[in-house]
């Protein structure tokens, strides 16, 4: 009965060794596990907040184009009425001038059946000519102007059309976005079920454990 009481014992000892060696073993285990998780949390925080920042980044500069796009519309409206009222201008110009080469044409008739009448009409048609050329003069700047316009607005057009393409560039980066952090948001929410799921186990090990501990002194019991 010594000899198996000593063996009892050496059997008992050894496995109390095995067991808080195995403990031990296991927490550490699970103590890594969960900083590693901890870890991955805290990085999947850090990316959330730098895309968030971003975002917002990209919102500001969207929210600025349009209201440049905006302020282009308008510009782009006063010049196309200033260009309706310079070619009314221009009409009426065109038309007097109709009219008066009518009138030139009319007078040089004249001049032709009164010869008598020569000297006269030389002078109006010189006074005509001379109007003529004043009008010429003046529908020729505003003629440039009206060019200078136009090629204003192409260019306006231009501009416009690539602030659409980096509008449309910019949502479509948005959306990615989004879509990253909602998938970000769906892992961090994984990690922290998973988090969760080994605190549980943890706890659960320990009341285990707990209840082993119990029946340290019936190898039997301990066992089962």
């Amino acid at each position: 009965m010594k000899q198996q009481f000593k063996e009892f014992e050496e059997t008992t000892h050894e496995t109390e060794e095995d067991a808080d060696s195995e403990i031990l073993e296991l927490k550490h285990r699970y103590e890594r596990k969960l900083k590693e998780e901890r870890e991955i949390g805290l990085r999947l925080k850090g990316e959330n907040g730098i895309m968030r920042k971003k975002f917002n980044t990209l919102q500001a500069e969207i929210d600025a184009h349009k209201a440049e796009i905006a302020k282009m519309y308008a510009e782009e409206k006063k010049l196309h009425s200033i260009i309706k009222s310079l070619e009314k201008d221009i009409a009426g110009l065109k038309k007097e001038i109709q009219e008066r080469d009518e009138t030139i044409q009319d007078k040089e008739k004249r001049i032709y059946d009164l010869k008598k009448k020569n000297q006269e009409l030389e002078k109006f048609k010189f006074v005509l000519d001379y109007k003529i050329k004043e009008l010429k003069r003046q529908i020729e700047p505003r003629e440039q102007d009206i060019m200078g316009m136009t090629h204003q607005i192409k260019e306006m057009d231009v501009e416009l059309e690539h602030y659409h393409k980096a509008n449309s560039d910019l949502e479509l980066q948005i959306a990615d976005l989004k879509l990253k952090l909602k998938a970000a948001e769906k892992q961090v929410t994984k990690e922290r079920a998973r988090v969760k799921g080994c605190c549980a186990t943890i706890r659960k090990f320990k009341v285990d454990l707990n209840e082993c501990v119990q029946f340290i002194q019936e190898p039997k019991i301990l066992k089962n």
